[in-house]
């Protein structure tokens, strides 16, 4: 039998961001769902799922509300109001389990934050 040792830490996808995952657009103060599923069995129960978001395609981010107990799948976002519309924006779900993160996902996608 054969064995394979990984050159680079690696995460097995225990998330998937479903929507947003782009390219549609999300516009100022309208409510948009952002869903996630658990793909994998993570390495302990979830307890913890934090989001966010970005502007400036992942340079920085800011959370999205409050981390939120349990592993619910769904989220209601108020989209923000910002100085000028915004084009590569991106949002990301970690799944943690206690302190340890042991899931994340992105939006495959750009998307545009805008009136």
């Amino acid at each position: 039998m054969g064995a394979d040792i990984s050159d680079l830490p690696f995460m097995i996808r225990a998330a998937s961001l479903v929507r947003p995952n782009g390219p549609d657009p999300l516009h100022y103060g309208e409510t948009y769902i952002i869903r996630w599923i658990t793909t994998e069995q993570p390495k302990g129960e979830v307890t913890t799922v934090k989001l966010s978001y970005t502007t400036d395609g992942g340079l920085t981010w800011k959370a999205i509300g409050s981390p939120i107990a349990g592993n619910p799948g769904a989220y209601s976002w108020a989209v923000p109001t910002l100085p000028k519309p915004k084009a590569k924006c991106r949002v990301k779900v970690d799944l943690y389990s206690g302190t340890a993160k042991v899931g994340s996902d992105l939006s495959d996608y750009f998307f545009t934050i805008g009136p």
